[in-house]
């Protein structure tokens, strides 16, 4: 089962956080943070809406969790080239997950495409650059 989790730039600082998203009841956004299982303790941080964006639930070449709002670089492991993409959830169309923008032209979803076929490392994300 994958892992919800969410990341989102914090308000005060601009560093970015990965936790809990939920909105306050004044509908302000907010990621929360559980650094310790046992004694539940938790931060929240305020965070820019425009800059949540969830876990794919994959990881790129390096090891790093995947979220919606990165840029990726993909290779297929026999080509020297990279091309560039950014990860989207795409709800509209009765078509809810998430893929590359743009679309790859394959039979299946690209970045599932992707991820087993290609190199795929994370560069950065469409928010910072």
């Amino acid at each position: 089962m994958r892992e919800i989790l969410f990341r989102g730039k914090r308000i005060d600082n601009k560093e970015w956080v990965e936790g809990f998203y939920f909105e306050s009841f004044t509908e302000i956004p907010y990621i929360m943070t559980l650094h310790d299982h046992i004694l539940g303790m938790t931060e929240f941080y305020e965070v820019d809406p425009a800059t949540v964006g969830q876990f794919t639930g994959l990881l790129d070449k390096n090891g790093k969790r995947i979220f919606e709002g990165d840029k990726i670089r993909i290779r297929e492991t026999e080509v020297d080239e990279w091309e560039v993409y950014s990860v989207k959830y795409y709800e509209e169309m009765d078509y809810p997950a998430f893929d590359t923008s743009p679309q790859i032209d394959c039979d299946s979803n690209g970045l599932s495409h992707a991820m087993a076929t290609c190199e795929v490392e994370i560069i950065g994300n469409i928010h910072d650059d």
